[in-house]
């Protein structure tokens, strides 16, 4: 099955979110693929070693999924953010209308200077904000198994991103 879904994670990811995500949307028959910045083993933040299905080295060279997950958390975020190959994929999905989902806390993703996020865009990303972890997990597999858009937090209109260099 080819993923519907691509949840990226680096060193220090938060493994509460990250399993539980991929366990609810493999139960429910999503296609989710475990993206690491490296092959390997990545060790999350409470010590837990986990083998991503895929590296962004491999997903560079596939099609975009409906779905790119940037999860949260301090120390794993701050391992996506740095990371050039991921801008890259964020930017080429908001291009062609595929959807990104944004844990709490990874909202500051969209402030690259190469990421560009313009008013069509603004419908495809989708914010976890304040809600609850397991509700944002149903929410981002109704959008991907209803025909239509649910309610989903998405990204405010009066939001100006600032860009960082």
């Amino acid at each position: 099955m080819q993923a519907q879904v691509y949840f990226f994670i680096a060193p220090g990811y938060e493994e509460d979110f990250a399993v539980n995500c991929l366990v609810q949307m493999r139960l429910q028959g999503v296609g989710v693929a475990l993206v690491g910045t490296t092959r390997g083993e990545m060790v999350g933040a409470q010590g837990v070693c986990i083998r991503p299905d895929l590296s962004l080295d491999h997903v560079e060279k596939k099609p975009l999924p409906q779905l790119l997950i940037i999860p949260g958390g301090e120390e794993g975020l701050r391992g996506l953010m740095i990371e050039p190959r991921l801008h890259r994929l964020v930017h080429s999905a908001l291009q062609v209308g595929k959807k990104i989902a944004l844990g709490k806390g990874a909202e500051n993703f969209l402030s690259f200077k190469d990421i560009v996020v313009n008013a069509r865009c603004k419908r495809q990303i989708i914010f976890q904000e304040g809600t609850r972890p397991d509700d944002f997990i149903q929410q981002l597999i109704l959008c991907l198994t209803a025909n239509s858009d649910p309610a989903l937090p998405g990204y405010p209109d009066s939001t100006q991103i600032p860009q960082i260099g």
